[in-house]
């Protein structure tokens, strides 16, 4: 044994161990049973009968053990030497394999994954579950905010949506979202709003409401196009104009 136990509380604060390619093992002091794993840095583990005797002892009942640092090829013969080990002394263990770290980084076979996706494929989650998700979920960025694409992801997506149709929203999804609006507006009406009555477009006098600039939307929309166009129109004579300059000088 290379360190002294340290409480299982404290390990994270513990950077010495936390950097060591070890062979570990996590004492349950109350019952005696054991963990017994192996990692390059102890960070976490992922073994559920270890984890529920945490939670039902509470982490002063357990220690954390270094057995022995060995180097990154060797870690999965040591590991399966000190489960055996302990297995023969007789100690109940967490572990349901004599060596983990072996299957570490394996791929599931493609039937087995295969499998697994028609299993969950179509399940809903609860209401509960799904607002669970969202309170963990809200005010966190999205893990993909600020990854740049590859240009093969790129191009994947381009050829994926070449020759489609625009998006159109099903009928019933229509229903729900004119649903949706006539109870927000129902909700402002409840509430005490009044709407405006419809006054005069300044340009067509047609009577419109929701005017911006005294004009209807679609007198709105020619003036916005048109100060549009100007605005190009003036920077592409400005940029003229600078070209000319530059050149007599």
């Amino acid at each position: 044994m290379l360190a002294a136990p340290v409480n299982m509380a404290d390990l994270l604060r513990h950077d010495t161990l936390r950097n060591l390619s070890v062979v570990y093992r996590i004492l349950n002091t109350s019952t005696g049973a054991a963990y017994i794993g192996a990692a390059t840095q102890v960070r976490k583990h992922s073994n559920a009968a270890l984890q529920a005797a945490w939670l039902e002892h509470g982490a002063s009942a357990f220690v954390f053990e270094v057995l022995e640092a060995a180097p990154d090829t060797a870690l999965a013969e040591r590991e399966a030497f000190h489960v055996r080990a302990e297995r023969e002394s007789g100690r109940t263990l967490y572990n349901a394999i004599d060596n983990f770290t072996v299957h570490a980084g394996w791929a599931q076979p493609d039937t087995a994954r295969e499998r697994i996706g028609d299993a969950l494929r179509g399940r809903k989650r609860s209401d509960a579950h799904q607002a669970a998700i969202n309170v963990a979920r809200r005010g966190a960025p999205s893990p993909l905010r600020g990854v740049p694409l590859s240009a093969a992801t790129r191009a994947k997506l381009s050829a994926a949506h070449i020759g489609k149709p625009p998006y159109e929203r099903s009928p019933e999804t229509r229903a729900k979202t004119a649903a949706r609006t006539r109870a927000a507006w129902q909700r402002r009406l409840d509430a005490g709003w009044t709407p405006k009555p419809p006054e005069p477009c300044t340009q067509c006098g047609r009577l419109a409401h929701g005017r911006r600039r005294g004009l209807c939307h679609a007198c709105n929309e020619r003036k916005r196009r048109a100060e549009k166009r100007s605005i190009r129109t003036y920077d592409a004579y400005t940029t003229l104009g600078e070209i000319a300059k530059r050149g007599k000088r």
